[in-house]
């Protein structure tokens, strides 16, 4: 809820702030999509999945996503973001990258 404010807050002139939301093995990640973009979704630049472990969990995940944005009638859909930090993901990195609604992809 707090990035939430911090994303429609006056200070985000430029609409560039994006949200990380807990990684796929968390209870939370999908209340965090539901909190995001019910709150946000239309100033929200872009949604970071941490931790994936394998393209399946990037597409689950954005599966979700997608879902999140229809139930709120979001205009647009949102630009994922994907961080590499687990083998399986270095492993199946170039089918994550493969998949159309993930924009960038970064590591540690």
């Amino acid at each position: 809820r707090m990035v939430v404010e911090v994303v429609n807050g006056a200070e985000n002139h430029f609409g560039r702030v994006g949200a990380r939301i807990h990684d796929i093995t968390h209870a939370h990640w999908q209340r965090d999509l539901e909190i995001l973009v019910g709150g946000a979704g239309n100033r929200l630049a872009f949604i970071t999945l941490p931790k994936v472990r394998s393209a399946a969990d990037a597409a689950e995940q954005i599966r979700e996503l997608r879902r999140v944005e229809a139930a709120c009638s979001l205009a647009r859909a949102l630009p994922v973001h994907v961080l590499i930090e687990t083998h399986g993901a270095l492993r199946e990195v170039e089918a994550i990258a493969a998949h159309p609604r993930i924009e960038s992809l970064s590591s540690d």
